[in-house]
Parts: structure tokens; sequence; C-alpha cells
């Protein structure tokens, strides 16, 4: 479970994630919902609430994304522009992520961090060990392989 308390011109968020709450400074003038209280108004949707302390809004006119901090709007930007800034350097495929250019570099050096817990085979990435691991729940009895 996570709630936040709101105080003036401080947002503590709790979350069962991080040991320790954060904080987060609230500048007035992004108010657009708040009551004259300082409350959130309760008829206000979830994602307008949300959207309250997101104070990075995306410059292209038809988008209406918002984020918390700069660099999240930095590499969402990078959505608009197609720009690719991170290139493996062996096959010189670009990336718009760091983190997706380290995924993929696990093609290139075998590293296969991710086992199945069933029958041990081994995936680059947690999407294809989830892939995987749907093909035993069709098996006849626990801890036997489909024959194929």
């Amino acid at each position: 479970m996570h709630f936040i308390i709101y105080l003036e011109r401080v947002m503590i968020m709790f979350h069962p994630t991080f040991s320790t709450p954060i904080l987060l400074k609230v500048s007035s003038s992004l108010c657009t919902i708040s009551t004259s209280s300082g409350a959130f108004d309760a008829s206000s949707s979830r994602q307008q609430n949300l959207n309250h302390f997101k104070a990075y809004k995306c410059p292209k006119p038809d988008c209406i994304r918002r984020f918390m901090r700069s660099d999240e709007l930095k590499r969402h930007i990078r959505t608009h522009t197609n720009e690719r800034p991170f290139k493996c350097e062996i096959c010189n495929r670009a990336f718009a992520r760091t983190d997706h250019l380290n995924t993929h570099m696990r093609t290139h050096t075998k590293i296969r961090p991710y086992a199945c817990d069933v029958c041990g085979k081994t995936f680059a990435r947690s999407d294809e060990r989830k892939r995987h691991r749907s093909i035993h729940k069709y098996e006849p009895f626990p801890g036997t392989s489909r024959e194929q």
C-alpha cells in the first residue's frame, strides 16, 4: 500500500518499494486543481491529481504527457524525434535509451541472467523468460517438459 501526504508546498510520498519517504517541493504556480485550502478536489480524476506534481510538460502541441523529472521528459521527446543516440559498437544498431542498449548487448556477449524456474533454460531478457514460462502451464505432470 502506498499513500501521499500533502503539506504546504511539500508532497511526501510513502511507497512500499522505497525505504524512506520521498519529499517533493510543490510550486503553487503549477496548481490548477487545488481547492482554496490546498487539498485535492475529490471530484478530480486520479490522473489529474498525479499530473498536479508533474512539472515537465511535453512541448509537442498534440502531446499531453507530463513528467516529474526533466530527464524523463528528455527521454520522452526522443519518441517524437526518433533520436537514437546510443549505438552498439559491435553491430551499429541504435537505441533511444541506454537500458535498451545494455539489454541488446547481451545478444553479443551471450550473457543470459534470466533462468526459467521450471526447466532452467536461460534467457537474455526477462520478457523472453516470461513468454517461455507459459509453455509449462500445459504440462501433464509437474516437473515434466512438453515433448516437441
